[in-house]
């Protein structure tokens, strides 16, 4: 089980990303971070999260909301809902987004769809 303090990061860094505070942001993450961009990819490092986070603020406009923290034994699962400025339905998507961590920091996140409803 992580401790709280790894709670705390996921919750600081989605709310910096959330105020646009890049710089903020990236503080809760590895330098050598593994982060899925939502199209199948993964991005390693700062700079290429920053780039891609750069891109999805100008076309988008994302918000994320965190629905609930899982804590695993060497992981954080993340319910989030990411509403976008072409959200109609003000619903947003769900998305389960799994965080791993290494020397205290954010070290890879991946994004796990939400099963349909039935």
């Amino acid at each position: 089980m992580l401790d709280q303090s790894m709670r705390q990061r996921v919750v600081a860094a989605y709310e910096a990303f959330n105020a646009r505070d890049i710089d903020t942001a990236l503080a809760h993450l590895h330098p050598k971070v593994q982060w899925d961009d939502g199209e199948g990819h993964m991005l390693e490092g700062h700079a290429a999260v920053r780039r891609h986070w750069q891109q999805q603020w100008a076309a988008a406009d994302p918000k994320i909301e965190i629905l609930e923290l899982r804590d695993g034994p060497e992981d954080i699962s993340a319910r989030v809902r990411l509403s976008t400025r072409e959200d109609q339905t003000g619903t947003g998507v769900q998305l389960d987004n799994e965080l791993h961590f290494a020397e205290g920091l954010i070290r890879s996140m991946r994004i796990r769809p939400r099963p349909a409803a039935m």
